[in-house]
């Protein structure tokens, strides 16, 4: 049996970025879930975060870097782990931003 022929993709193939964000966008916590997000939230904020990741790749631009940090740290407060974002929203470890140092307390009894 000979292999099926593909047809080369054209533009009409493609799927524009505002498709792409509508569809993002429209995503609810039922989904998110059995994606393996906590919350429609979080996923939405992991696809900006890796929107992000992208652009500074392109631009190293200091006004991406910093609207990163803040998102990263916000996702962090909303209680998701670092180890669990997503390779595509990692930049160079040099521009990560840094995470604050957990000091643990004594418990007295």
């Amino acid at each position: 049996m000979a292999p099926k022929q593909s047809k080369p993709l054209t533009h009409a193939d493609t799927t524009s970025a505002n498709e792409v964000a509508r569809k993002r966008d429209a995503i609810t916590d039922e989904v998110a879930h059995k994606m393996g997000y906590p919350s429609a939230e979080l996923y939405r904020m992991e696809r900006k975060l890796a929107d992000l990741a992208d652009e500074w790749r392109r631009t190293h631009s200091q006004s991406v870097l910093t609207e990163y940090h803040a998102l990263y740290y916000k996702m962090i407060v909303f209680g998701y782990s670092p180890s669990a974002f997503a390779p595509d929203t990692e930049i160079e470890t040099e521009f990560m931003p840094e995470l604050p140092e957990l000091q643990q307390t004594e418990s007295k009894d």
